[in-house]
């Protein structure tokens, strides 16, 4: 959903217990993640191993607020370096097993290391969720979507 001005991601899934810290290897805080392409071509997406630019927001529930990750092939993602792509706010509550989250940013990007989103375009998008209480996910095991198609209108 947006505004015109802001663009707004709303994420529910169930999560028995509520992980929003990170201890040992056993424990690990519930977490979502999209990712997009930063080009427009059309060519064959890999979550996670990509060899072409994404743009990746990423929330954990025991950070302050959700990051806005860069990456431009596998073993590459890291926090945007620029200021200005750190634009990103959020609501999140755990209640009865449920998880809420809404993710809020700008259509318009920050900078060079975000995705412009503009009414009538589609963009290609990916999501993975990692549940902080199920054994070994936490880093690449999780569990992804197939690609989609985000439709701005």
């Amino acid at each position: 959903m947006h505004n015109g001005n802001d663009i707004f991601f709303f994420y529910q899934w169930n999560a028995a217990t509520e992980n929003n810290s990170v201890a040992d290897y056993p424990i690990f805080a519930d977490a979502i993640a999209m990712e997009i392409p930063l080009f427009t071509e059309e060519s064959i997406l890999c979550m996670g191993a990509m060899d072409k630019p994404v743009n990746i927001i990423f929330w954990r529930a025991d950070l302050p607020v959700p990051e806005n990750i860069v990456a431009g092939g596998m073993g590459t993602p890291q926090i945007s370096p620029d200021e200005a792509s750190q634009n990103i706010r959020h609501y999140q509550k755990w209640k009865d097993g449920i998880w809420d989250v809404i993710i809020t940013r700008p259509m318009a990007a920050g900078s060079e290391n975000q995705v412009s989103f503009v009414r009538g375009k589609n963009y290609r998008i990916a999501f993975a969720y990692w549940k902080g209480g199920a054994y070994a996910e936490r880093g690449g095991h999780k569990i992804v979507s197939e690609w989609q198609y985000l439709s701005i209108r």
